[in-house]
């Protein structure tokens, strides 16, 4: 996949996947009732787990698009999608 896209639109992707997987844990965090500070303080440490999707380089490492993957996995089953 990442040969098709070319390096510049694979780590584009990633960033959006690790993206709309914090704002899926965003939205959990809701759900679930907690207040401002609850939901921050989780987006905060969803945020420490998915910076790894920043740097355009590790796009090139499975461990990296796994990590995303399961954190939007995760977020998706919690909102009571799975």
């Amino acid at each position: 996949m990442i040969s098709h896209l070319g390096e510049f639109w694979a780590a584009n992707l990633l960033r959006l996947l690790g993206l709309v997987a914090l704002l899926a844990w965003i939205m959990v965090f809701r759900d679930i009732g907690l207040d401002r500070r609850g939901v921050v303080a989780g987006a905060l440490l969803a945020y420490s787990s998915l910076v790894i999707v920043l740097p355009s380089s590790d796009c090139l490492l499975h461990e990296t698009w796994a990590a995303t993957l399961m954190a939007l996995a995760l977020a998706y089953n919690n909102a009571g999608g799975g």
